[in-house]
């Protein structure tokens, strides 16, 4: 069941950032904040609530404003609806034009019987004939661990779908992704080719510490350098800084060309990040972010500002206000106390697991969060099985959780490698 709970928000990380249409250009630049840092969909703070209760956007309103003078005007929200399980099943977007809420846009999420996503698709609203029109579909191809390893998507033309492009990732031993690879359909050739890819590279702790972008030059046949990213992190393990660089042809060698710098809150949330000049380090910050959070640790208000020298003022050019809906999982009455689960505890990484009154056939979710409510790792099982964490993880103290149908149960659960 839902309460619902309308809360103003200010900056978490975005896990995804949505499109936006019409102020083209304020809105890239939010995109590209939101794109790296990911302000959106922290986990709640508190891990002794969060395990009974999840919060999922309700909406989230898109303002802007044309100047420094200016009032914050809405422009455009996104709604979000769910099923009894929580998945998200409809995003709905909408522009404000003359006053009035206008559709624009649709996604339509299904999944197959594991309860992953199986496709998507995008619909937008065609005001002439008064219905929405396909536009792309997506398709997840998985492997034997249920990660993602292909994106294939379509195209609508000429009342029929039609390949237009797809996204391949590939993983390290450790479940990370290490390389994506993106191509596009040839219908003439009938052949996949490539455009760009991604190579990453992580430190000893499994964390992102580089990643390469690359183009493909077909007449040579050959991967070119385009940019690169060096992600630092403080001793408590969160990104600091970010330094993002170009590749010089003529010079053959990495030029760098922006700083993103982050800062958080005592709860480890990020509420500050400034996007710096490398050229001039000297120089005042380009942009920035600003994040506040709710009680429960949910995302509040996402602040946009860039500076303006001539003035010597900050400009807030954009704001995103969320709002959630509290989700109350499993039975009310507690009918998963009954459910034990053995394992060694300080535990090893690999060793197996086995949990009793799970149903047999029933496919179950299971979750791992630290002290702070971050999701560090996912994985599927069915009951009765034996099954063992797939994702080695730093010692510590963590919340294991295991979810399907409407049962819910966790254990405490102490790595020690």
């Amino acid at each position: 069941m839902f309460h619902v709970k309308p809360f103003i928000l200010t900056l978490v990380v975005l896990l995804m950032a949505f499109s936006v249409k019409g102020q083209s250009g304020i809105e890239e630049k939010s995109n590209t904040m939101n794109g790296f840092f990911g302000f959106d969909g922290l986990r709640p703070n508190n891990p002794d609530l969060l395990y009974n209760q999840r919060f999922l956007k309700d909406s989230t309103y898109f303002y802007t404003k044309d100047s420094l003078e200016a009032e914050f005007r809405e422009f455009k929200k996104v709604t979000f609806d769910y099923d009894n399980q929580g998945r998200l099943l409809l995003e709905n977007e909408f522009e404000k034009k003359a006053d009035v809420w206008l559709e624009s846009i649709k996604r339509i999420f299904s999944y197959d019987n594991d309860g992953a996503v199986e496709y998507r698709v995008l619909k937008q609203w065609d005001s002439s004939n008064e219905s929405f029109e396909n536009q792309r579909r997506t398709f997840y191809t998985r492997n034997f661990m249920g990660l993602v390893s292909r994106e294939t998507i379509e195209k609508y033309e000429s009342n029929e779908w039609m390949l237009d492009s797809k996204q391949e990732y590939f993983y390290n031993a450790h479940y990370d992704i290490s390389e994506e690879v993106s191509y596009t359909w040839l219908t003439p050739n009938m052949v996949w080719e490539p455009k760009r890819r991604k190579i990453r590279e992580f430190n000893e702790d499994q964390e992102l510490s580089s990643e390469v972008i690359q183009v493909w030059v077909d007449s040579l046949n050959v991967w070119v350098n385009m940019s690169h990213r060096r992600y630092e992190y403080n001793s408590d393990n969160q990104l600091i800084n970010l330094l993002e660089s170009m590749w010089n042809t003529s010079l053959e060698q990495w030029v760098e060309q922006s700083v993103q710098a982050l800062s958080y809150n005592p709860l480890g949330q990020v509420e500050n990040s400034n996007s710096f000049d490398a050229l001039d380090p000297d120089g005042d910050t380009k942009e920035s972010v600003e994040a506040t959070y709710d009680e429960d640790g949910n995302l509040n208000i996402t602040l946009f500002k860039e500076w303006n020298s001539d003035q010597n003022a900050w400009n807030a050019y954009e704001r995103h206000v969320h709002f959630w809906s509290e989700y109350l999982i499993g039975n009310l009455d507690g009918a998963d106390k009954n459910i034990e689960c053995f394992f060694m505890n300080p535990h090893t990484v690999g060793l197996p697991w086995s949990c009793d009154e799970l149903l047999e056939n029933e496919v179950y979710l299971l979750s791992v969060y630290d002290q702070n409510g971050i999701l560090h790792h996912s994985q599927q099982f069915r009951g009765r099985d034996t099954f063992r964490l797939t994702k080695n993880l730093n010692n510590g103290l963590y919340m294991v959780v295991i979810t399907g149908g409407l049962t819910t149960h966790t254990e405490k659960v102490l790595i020690k490698n």
